[in-house]
């Protein structure tokens, strides 16, 4: 029902959205021009619809482009993100994780998620003196964070702090690990890519009796680079450290 909704929507409309490649390309330079995000959920309450569009804006929306590509996503292989900890490729974890800038936010962006200032949960504010208005992160910079977290639990003997030595500590590094996981898992299912993976049999090993996946699938996909360069540099970005926060440890 909320995917023909959407076919149906001008491009120009604010809720239209391109759709992935397995539902139909929307070309290599495509611009968004809808709100972040749009989901089809199971309303809550007794008086709710069974489905509904929830949608809020995303200050980052403007700078999104698309482009068409095979996944580079082979079993085997090496890239700058893969392979036993090296002090270039904890890097280049950091960049694109904690270590990615935070965003300022107004009060005109808390209604648009529909956030609210409360005594009971205050938003952070930051202090004047630093510019003022609420702090906030791109949700792609946290998951890559949760990522990177369970790639330091795989190889924990490469980092003391992955395994706390006191039982304080050790039970909050499970408590975060498992907020990672779910948090992948909610994540994963709310986009639920629908995008077929093929098998083919594998020649070399001929008694295999199972077939080999292929994940180099082909995907409409947004410009990470873009959305890392705009994070960093705009007039919204606010750096940690700047305002007296420290995440490296977290």
């Amino acid at each position: 029902m909320a995917s023909t909704f959407l076919r149906k929507l001008s491009p120009d409309s604010p809720l239209y959205q391109p759709v992935d490649q397995n539902e139909g390309s929307t070309g290599s330079d495509s611009r968004e021009k809808s709100s972040e995000h749009i989901c089809s959920c199971k309303g809550s309450g007794s008086a709710s619809p069974r489905f509904k569009l929830l949608f809020a804006t995303a200050p980052a929306l403007p700078v999104i482009k698309y482009h068409t590509e095979h996944l580079d996503a082979e079993i085997i292989q090496i890239n700058k993100y893969r392979g036993p900890p090296t002090p270039q490729i904890d890097a280049e974890w950091m960049k694109i994780g904690l270590g990615a800038a935070g965003i300022r936010l107004f009060d005109d962006d808390l209604k648009k998620l529909n956030k609210s200032d409360t005594p009971e949960r205050p938003l952070h504010r930051i202090p004047a003196e630093f510019g003022g208005g609420y702090l906030g992160m791109i949700e792609v910079f946290h998951l890559l964070h949760c990522l990177n977290a369970l790639r330091k639990g795989v190889y924990h003997d490469f980092y003391p702090e992955a395994v706390n030595s006191t039982m304080e500590g050790a039970a909050w590094k499970r408590v975060h690990t498992d907020h990672c996981i779910d948090m992948l898992r909610v994540f994963i299912s709310c986009k639920a890519d629908v995008t077929p993976i093929t098998f083919y049999d594998d020649i070399a090993t001929p008694s295999r009796k199972l077939p080999m996946p292929d994940f180099a699938t082909l995907h409409t996909c947004r410009n990470f680079e873009d959305i890392l360069s705009w994070n960093q540099n705009n007039e919204r970005t606010v750096q940690w450290d700047e305002i007296g926060l420290e995440t490296s440890a977290v």
